[in-house]
């Protein structure tokens, strides 16, 4: 199996990170780690792959700082890019920033299966980006994992199919697991 792994943030890199780390034990996935680059200098993201003993991303998009629709369309577009070279059979992503907005959308045109991680969190409040972002990403995943009871009822609440989401807890949770255990590479 080909996963391709999106991320664009701090946040989203600390919080995949043991997401990453999981799947790239089993020996029948494929990874392909793309950096959007929506975070892109040394303390805002490249710091944390080392910190979290993730590999460089295979790609990094660099698509940088821009208003709105323009950073998201770049990112459509370019993890499209990506996605036709490599193909994968799934993608993933986690929160509701414009990398993973426009990854979800990528992915929907591409007809490829999008995961959504940390799903189902609302703020009903419509003049916060991220509020689409994370409503329009739930919608276009093919499953949907919910970091709590209340998200997981969110979704059901909108009509989203039970069976397609999963009841996952926080991968902060994970993260700060893994970054106080020895780092990956020590474990052996």
């Amino acid at each position: 199996m080909r996963l391709l792994m999106s991320v664009g943030t701090r946040p989203e890199i600390i919080k995949m990170a043991p997401v990453y780390e999981a799947l790239a034990r089993i020996r029948d996935v494929e990874m392909l780690l793309v950096h959007t680059g929506q975070h892109y200098d040394w303390e805002m993201s490249d710091v944390f792959f080392g910190e979290f003993g993730l590999d460089e991303p295979h790609v990094n998009l660099g698509i940088g700082s821009n208003d709105q629709v323009a950073q998201t369309s770049s990112v459509m577009r370019e993890i499209g890019r990506v996605m036709g070279e490599y193909e994968p059979d799934a993608v993933l992503a986690l929160g509701d920033t414009n990398s993973v907005l426009g990854t979800a959308l990528a992915s929907a045109k591409m007809g490829t299966p999008f995961i959504h991680i940390e799903s189902g969190l609302r703020s009903y409040d419509f003049t916060m980006p991220e509020e689409v972002n994370r409503r329009v990403a739930d919608h276009l995943a093919s499953l949907n994992f919910s970091p709590t009871p209340k998200s997981f009822s969110n979704l059901v609440e909108e009509g989203y199919p039970p069976t397609r989401i999963v009841l996952s807890g926080n991968t902060i949770v994970d993260a700060c697991l893994l970054y106080t255990s020895p780092s990956p590479r020590d474990r052996g």
